[in-house]
């Protein structure tokens, strides 16, 4: 994106400099004759040929950079667990099977979906995901469960998802802590909550 903005203003600055030079010329014309005004005049020839041809240069690289799409990814939450019900919800199964895609002595996990939907290919791929529990819905909750995964980041590397083309949809599992019987009645009657944060990197091919 950088990239794109410096090309265009250094196009821009060609077609001023090519302005002023004409206007300079029109304004003050130099007589070809003068012996004194005639490097003057060979300069301003140079210079006002030499900032077209680069202009003219910078439109094309900014047309050549133009089909080269960007990556954009679409992402979704689902379970990772799947009991009886093919639509896990907090009040999925009847007594002790309610909310099945939560798991006693098993981690607290969710599955990251991402897609890429632009007509870019994205590569070198990498996603960095966690499940956290926190006490409530809020700013503090928020800022708890970042910072733990910020922590997370500097000692588990990414999980690498390689190249993904255009409409390829795949996911990573975001794991959190292993839930106790106290944790799952916690989350199931509203004591607790769940953060899943992931991020992803990617090289798209408009960036490079």
């Amino acid at each position: 994106m950088i990239w794109d903005i410096v090309i265009a203003v250094a196009a821009a600055f060609c077609q001023l400099v090519t302005a002023l030079l004409g206007w300079r010329i029109t304004m003050n014309p130099l007589n070809p004759n003068d012996p004194k005004q005639r490097k003057k005049r060979m300069l301003y020839h140079a210079m006002f040929v030499s900032a077209g041809l680069f202009g003219v240069a910078f439109i094309g690289l900014a047309a050549y950079r133009t089909p080269r799409e960007r990556a954009h990814f679409m992402f979704e939450t689902g379970a990772t667990y799947l009991g009886q019900s093919s639509a896990p919800s907090w009040a999925s199964g009847t007594g002790e099977r309610r909310a099945e895609f939560m798991m006693i002595d098993k981690p607290l996990a969710f599955n990251v979906w991402h897609e890429n939907i632009g007509p870019g290919v994205a590569s070198e791929v990498k996603i960095y995901k966690a499940t956290f529990v926190e006490p409530e819905i809020s700013p503090i909750s928020e800022n708890d469960s970042l910072a733990q995964f910020e922590e997370m980041k500097a000692v588990e590397p990414p999980k690498s998802l390689g190249t993904v083309i255009k409409g390829q949809r795949g996911y990573a599992t975001a794991s959190g802590p292993v839930l106790s019987p106290e944790d799952y009645n916690n989350l199931v009657y509203g004591r607790r909550v769940v953060y899943v944060i992931a991020e992803l990197s990617y090289t798209s091919q408009a960036a490079r």
